[in-house]
Order: structure tokens, then sequence, then C-alpha cells
């Protein structure tokens, strides 16, 4: 029989304690334990989520309570609700996870998954809307157009506009410079093409006359070489 005091060092647990003989260290035993945390971890990180989903699916319904704070109506809680079937034929409450109470199903809802509900001084929530604000101001003979009202917009907007905003120069006055520098540029251009145009009409003009000059000469050339009397001048050639 192996002594416990030489198991003990050798780092085998199961054989000190008369368990077998396995080869079962304190390395081994430090593995599985952290593989034992790890794996509940993993196993309590997807509890959560599922306990997460379940509850999201389950309190699906947002309940937004009003009621007088301060002599004017005010948001004081928003909570959750689930809906609860109660017997055979379909009847239904709501049950509120904050407040611990159930409340009747309510009739009136604002948005998807949203109700609205009234909290009156002693406890009780009523379900609620907005009403027809467009009736209520017919009804009370109000005018959607108020000019005193636009004219004092437009005012103040000015006052605003011109206290905070600051024009630059070329914001101000660019498009009159860039105007004027336009109306040099094409003056210039103008005045050097009416230059180019009278040494072209000067050349053409000298052009002119050196044709004019080689068509009497070859008027001349043409005569005498038809026997015909040769201008003052000129001489026809020896035969």
């Amino acid at each position: 029989m192996v002594d416990t005091t030489t198991a003990l060092k050798s780092g085998n647990l199961l054989q000190a304690f008369g368990l077998g003989n396995f080869n079962f260290g304190i390395g081994t035993l430090g593995t599985i334990l952290i593989w034992i945390f790890m794996s509940l971890i993993v196993v309590g990180f997807v509890i959560a989520i599922v306990i997460w989903i379940i509850y999201k699916k389950t309190y699906n319904q947002n309940i937004h309570i009003y009621r007088m704070l301060g002599n004017k109506p005010s948001l004081t809680l928003i909570d959750k609700a689930k809906i609860i079937r109660m017997g055979a034929v379909g009847d239904t409450l709501f049950q509120l996870r904050k407040m611990k109470k159930f409340i009747a199903p309510p009739t009136i809802q604002i948005a998807p998954h949203i109700w609205w509900y009234w909290q009156r001084p002693d406890g009780e929530l009523i379900n609620f809307t907005l009403g027809d604000i467009d009736e209520q101001m017919r009804k009370a003979g109000v005018q959607y157009v108020d000019t005193d009202m636009r004219m004092q917009r437009l005012g103040i907007e000015k006052n605003l506009r011109d206290r905070f905003e600051k024009i630059g120069f070329w914001q101000k006055y660019g498009a009159t410079v860039m105007g004027i520098i336009f109306v040099v540029m094409v003056t210039i251009a103008l005045i050097v093409l009416f230059s180019k145009l009278v040494d072209v009409a000067k050349a053409m003009d000298s052009t002119a006359q050196a044709i004019t000059k080689m068509a009497e000469s070859v008027d001349k050339f043409y005569t005498i070489s038809q026997g015909g009397t040769p201008p003052s001048g000129l001489k026809p050639a020896p035969s």
C-alpha cells in the first residue's frame, strides 16, 4: 500500500486518499476547475441572454403615465407591461412591471405598443390621447396667421442676421468686382483685335497693289509677244 505522505508529495491526490492508482496531479485539477469555471460563465451568459429575450418578448407594451406636476401635465413614468390572458374567452389584463398593478386593457393606442395613461389624484389610470388641436383652434376662433407675430419674427431675424452674420468683402462686392474685371478684359481684347485688323487691311492693300502691277506687266509682255506696239519706254527684242 502506498504511503499517504509519499502520495501527497507526488501530487497524486486520489491515491493518497485510497481512491485508486490514478496519476491525477494538481495541475490537472486546476485545468479542470478552470474549464468548469469557464463553462459556468458561458452557461450563465447564455441563460442571461435567454432571460432578457423572454423579458423583452413578454413585457413588450410601453405605458407612458402622465399626471399634474406644478400645475401642468407632465410625463412621470414610463413603465413596461405584459398581456395576461384570462379565462377561455380571450379576456386580457395588463400587468405593469414597475407599478406592480393590473389594469384593464387600453383601447387608444398612440403608436405600436405605446399607450398613454393619465393618473388621477386617487391613483386611477385613464387611457387617453391628444385631442384635435386644429378643431379646438377653429372653435376658439384662433387665427393661424398672425400678422403682428409674423412681422415681429421677421424683425428679429433681421436683427440677428445683422448682428451675427458678418459679410466679407468678396461676399458683398464680389459680383461687382468680377463684372468690372470682365468689362476691362473685353475692352482690351477688342482694342487688340481692331489694331490687328488695321494691320491686316494695310497688308491687303499692299498685296492688291502688287497684284495690279504684276497684271500690268503681264499685259505688256503679252502685247509685245503678239507683235504689237510696245508701250513707251519698251523696245521689241531683235529677231
